[in-house]
């Protein structure tokens, strides 16, 4: 499999390569690559017009955010098909009760 990738990303935990496709017969696709590599298939996932520019997965690995050249935006949920991540998992953030207002 030969494609020019515009973006990778890779999501850990999942065991799971994400890349963002360039060539113009597939721009702004999304293919999650298995990781280790082996011979299964990639997912593939059409999701814009245009090459993608970015790609980033929020704190609780429950989205993933794209954004391409052609102008466009989109997320995309992540479903836990294995149910093994625990909301415990993540650090807990707490959260300030002051307010800085400038003069």
């Amino acid at each position: 499999m030969n494609v020019t990738l515009s973006q990778l990303l890779m999501f850990t935990g999942r065991k799971c390569l994400i890349a963002g496709i360039r060539e113009p017969r597939k721009a702004g696709s999304v293919m999650m690559i298995p990781y280790p590599f082996s011979n299964e298939k990639p997912a593939e996932l059409q999701v814009h017009s245009g090459a993608i520019t970015k790609m980033q997965i929020n704190f609780e690995h429950t989205f993933m955010f794209t954004v391409s050249v052609d102008g466009s935006f989109a997320y995309l949920s992540i479903k836990d098909e294995d149910n093994k991540r625990k909301r415990d998992h993540y650090p807990t953030v707490h959260l300030t009760e002051q307010v800085v207002i400038p003069k």
